[in-house]
């Protein structure tokens, strides 16, 4: 899939900035663009519904639609924060709650805090006077991406490389005892 600074198709003249022909405020015929191909990525070890909200994030970026995709990275947190059994209160505390823990580190909190005020402004704030960047969206979507790498597929792999680690251990072990019964029952030929 391509990148989200992929190049874009520009619209027509006609139909850029203008509905039944009155000019939009804010988007000129040079600015308004469309995504060739929307971007997505794969959550293999995030819960399906926050990995649905994360990949719509990218999707949303990847059409240049920043306030969506900054809503969704939002929305995104708070799931994992609901996930994780913090249920009450607002997007603030439960992002502390969850650092208290334990389930992110410091730096994780700030960067969840900095996705929540991003995702405030997306939804409340005047989309005209208070634009957020499409440079802006991206960092605040790779900061999720991030708070979901620590708390679910960090973890995750981790496990997977004991489990690993254990089952090599454990065959080890019954090679050692089937090695040690065998020659105890006379089974090894001597040279």
């Amino acid at each position: 899939m391509a990148a989200p600074d992929a190049p874009c198709e520009r619209e027509s003249k006609a139909a850029s900035g203008s509905v039944a022909g009155r000019k939009q405020p804010g988007i000129s015929d040079t600015t308004r663009r469309r995504p060739r191909v929307a971007t997505s990525r794969d959550f293999a070890d995030v819960p399906k519904a926050i990995a649905i909200t994360a990949n719509e994030a990218h999707l949303a970026l990847g059409a240049r639609a920043v306030r969506a995709s900054v809503a969704m990275a939002r929305a995104a947190v708070e799931a994992t924060a609901k996930d994780h059994g913090v249920k009450n209160g607002t997007l603030e505390a439960k992002i502390d709650k969850l650092a208290a823990g334990g389930h992110i580190s410091e730096a994780m909190r700030l960067a969840a805090h900095e996705i929540r005020f991003a995702g405030n402004e997306a939804v409340h704030a005047d989309p005209i006077d208070e634009v957020i960047s499409f440079g802006d969206a991206r960092e605040i979507v790779s900061l999720m991406d991030t708070v979901l790498e620590r708390v679910y597929q960090e973890p995750a792999q981790v496990a997977r490389i004991r489990a690993s680690r254990q089952e090599r251990k454990k065959r080890k072990a019954e090679q050692g005892t089937a090695d040690t019964a065998s020659s105890r029952n006379g089974l090894h030929s001597q040279p």
